[in-house]
């Protein structure tokens, strides 16, 4: 029977984490891990994907066979992707070019996962229907962890999660805080920040998505009035995050100095802010910010 090699590569990955084959089973079953590390089953290009992601590293693709039209939804997955990190959320074209890409091939679970967290995004941004955002995002998760709030309250085991299961989470957090349950999404939002900080996971994605989560606490500790937090969020981004959301972190530092009736420093820190934005040519997310700041304290900055 032949072998393949990426059974051997996963095999090798896991045990360098110091991870069990029952660590991995949340997104297939055991006896899948056991026969693709022992060669005897071909896996699909996303359940390898799904597996180096649980373990924090990025997929090794290119040693796995895929058909023309599932690199074609991979392509579309990451220019949204690309989109949404640009603030640029005009991507129902690409909704529906994957939709009619995925329904040629009848799209396996992970293919769902992607086409329902980013209807749900879009839903998001231009409908504002929080309740059935919430569940899609809901429905997103459970196709590949069903099982994750018990897990996660319960404790009794590590919990190991994908890149888009940590997007789609996140994104709970979010859209619940829009529905003004916010401890419950403060406590979501601190559980994937304490992820991030304990987990191993890829340094790029690391940076694109950590950002968001950090952001979003410290903009609702502002609105708490728990301004320490607040500053202390940001903080640690301007340390830690790329350099692509760092003018987000300076300018929410302005913000909240401003919150705070340091009103001077505060200008002084958004407009640092807003410079960095316009350096790097962020020119959508320039123009949402300098829209915000009118709207929120009614500078013209």
């Amino acid at each position: 029977m032949e072998l393949y090699l990426i059974g051997r590569i996963l095999r090798e990955f896991r045990i360098r984490r110091g991870l069990t084959q029952e660590d991995l089973a949340d997104i297939c079953s055991l006896a899948t891990i056991s026969r693709i590390e022992n060669g005897n089953q071909v896996p699909s290009r996303r359940l390898v994907e799904a597996l180096f992601h649980k373990m924090g590293f990025s997929s090794p693709s290119n040693e796995v066979l895929a058909k023309d039209i599932e690199l074609q939804l991979c392509f579309i997955e990451q220019e949204m992707s690309k989109m949404c990190s640009e603030g640029n959320h005009e991507f129902k074209h690409l909704l529906e070019e994957y939709s009619n890409c995925a329904k040629e091939k009848n799209m396996n679970e992970f293919e769902k996962q992607v086409y329902l967290f980013y209807s749900a995004v879009y839903e998001s941004e231009h409908n504002h229907k929080h309740e059935k955002v919430l569940e899609k995002l809901f429905e997103a998760l459970n196709l590949t962890f069903p099982n994750y709030w018990q897990a996660q309250k319960s404790k009794e085991r590590k919990i190991l999660l994908t890149q888009n299961e940590l997007l789609i989470i996140s994104n709970i957090a979010i859209e619940k805080y829009a529905m003004k349950q916010c401890d419950e999404a403060i406590s979501i939002m601190e559980d994937m920040k304490e992820y991030y900080e304990n987990n191993f996971i890829d340094e790029e994605e690391r940076e694109k998505h950590f950002a968001v989560v950090l952001l979003s606490l410290a903009g609702w500790y502002d609105k708490k009035k728990d301004y320490q937090k607040a500053l202390e969020l940001c903080d640690e981004g301007i340390l830690h995050c790329s350099k692509a959301s760092l003018p987000a972190f300076i300018l929410n530092r302005g913000g909240i100095l401003w919150s705070m009736d340091k009103k001077e420093e505060g200008i002084k820190t958004m407009k640092d802010g807003l410079r960095l934005f316009e350096y790097l040519q962020q020119n959508e997310r320039l123009k949402k910010v300098r829209q915000e700041i009118k709207k929120v304290i009614g500078l013209d900055l």
